[in-house]
């Protein structure tokens, strides 16, 4: 007996998968240049620049609830930046 298959896309959206994250946790936090108040924010929060990443590095605690949980950076599958 032989089988042929066939899979049916009903949607198509992006998905990214929540982050587990604890509230020590670092995470990277994508800022603009020109956003000047959000990096006061990110400060603020204890946050400190990561040139190889070129993002903010930030306790997760420090910024859940806030506009910046907004803006973590979750990478690919691949691990590029997204």
């Amino acid at each position: 007996m032989r089988l042929k298959t066939v899979e049916l896309v009903i949607e198509e959206k992006p998905w990214q998968p929540s982050p587990r994250l604890r509230n020590g946790s670092p995470v990277l936090v994508v800022v603009g240049y020109v956003e000047k108040e959000l990096r006061e924010q990110v400060k603020a929060a204890g946050g400190k620049w990561d040139p190889a990443a070129k993002m903010w590095r930030v306790p997760y605690g420090a910024i859940k609830g806030t506009e910046l949980e907004k803006r973590i950076h979750v990478p690919d599958r691949k691990g590029k930046r997204s």
